[in-house]
């Protein structure tokens, strides 16, 4: 009898262990990936677009993951006989896809740290955005 209690306990400690274990790196999947398009804003002010494969309790996994990217326009100048006047350059914006830099050659798959990320939100299918990134060559 007392043999079958230690056992009993000792199974029910394994059962509560292992659940613990479990549910210490929670996987919410998406399926694959979600078809929608979503925009996940990190602590730093970065923000990237991309398919929300999946989200653990560590872990945020975007798919198709795009990054804005901000430039300078060249300035344009005028010219006279007397003096050039240069104008101010412009600050632009442009979406560059992940991974497809030279140097870093990626399958445009990013897993984000979820302590870096501050929010995420999903994009309508008309936000001008969206509407890039399918330009771009994004997959619906």
């Amino acid at each position: 009898m007392r043999k079958k209690i230690i056992f009993i306990s000792v199974v029910a400690g394994i059962l509560v262990l292992g659940a613990l274990w479990n549910s210490k790196d929670k996987i919410v999947s998406l399926g694959k990936k979600d078809i929608a398009w979503y925009a996940v804003h990190l602590g730093n002010n970065q923000i990237y677009f991309g398919h929300i494969a999946s989200v653990t309790d560590s872990t945020v996994t975007l798919a198709d993951t795009y990054f804005l990217e901000s430039y300078q326009e060249p300035a344009p100048k005028a010219l006279s006989k007397n003096f050039a006047l240069e104008q101010t350059p412009q600050q632009s914006v442009r979406l560059v896809r992940r991974g497809d830099e030279k140097v870093l050659s990626s399958d445009h798959t990013l897993f984000i740290n979820r302590a870096a990320v501050l929010y995420w939100e999903k994009l309508m299918p008309e936000s001008e955005v969206v509407k890039l990134l399918l330009e771009t060559g994004g997959k619906k």
